[in-house]
C-alpha cells in the first residue's frame, strides 16, 4: 500500500493497494479515500497509474479487483478495463450486520497490452 497524496497541496487523500496475491504475477488493486475526495475522478487516475505499474514494472499477468459497491465502484472498475469475472454471494459482513456480495474483476496482461488500458478517462 502506498499514500495518496493531492497534487496541489500534498494533503493525504487515501491509500492505494497493489499488492502480489496467490500465483506470482496476479496482483490486487484496491483503493481507499476521504469521502470528500469521492466523485472527483482521484480513484480513476490513481487507479491507471497503479494498472500501469503493475503491468510495466512488476510484469503483472493479471491484475484483479474486487468490490461490494457495485453501485460505485462496478462502472469504474469497468471504465478502467477491468472484466466483471464472478460473484462470492454473501460473503463479506457488512457495517450494517448485513451479509454483503462480493464482486470480482480481472484484466488480463494482454488486454492490457490491447488497448484495454485505460489510458483515457
Amino acid at each position: 500500500a502506498c499514500a495518496a497524496v493531492r497534487k496541489e497541496d500534498g494533503r493525504l487523500i487515501g491509500y492505494l493497494l497493489c499488492k502480489q496475491i496467490d500465483e506470482p504475477g496476479i496482483y490486487e488493486l484496491g483503493w481507499v479515500l476521504r469521502r470528500d475526495c469521492w466523485g472527483k475522478g482521484l480513484a480513476g487516475e490513481a487507479s491507471r497509474a497503479v494498472l500501469a505499474h503493475a503491468f510495466s514494472a512488476l510484469n503483472a499477468h493479471k491484475v484483479i479487483a474486487q468490490t461490494e459497491d457495485i453501485r460505485r465502484a462496478g462502472p469504474l472498475l469497468e471504465r478502467l478495463g477491468m472484466v466483471r469475472e464472478g460473484i462470492q454471494r454473501r460473503h463479506a459482513l457488512g457495517r450494517d450486520g448485513a451479509w454483503k456480495d462480493i464482486y470480482w474483476y480481472g484484466l488480463l496482461r494482454e488486454e492490457y497490452a490491447n488497448g484495454n488500458d485505460a489510458t483515457h478517462p
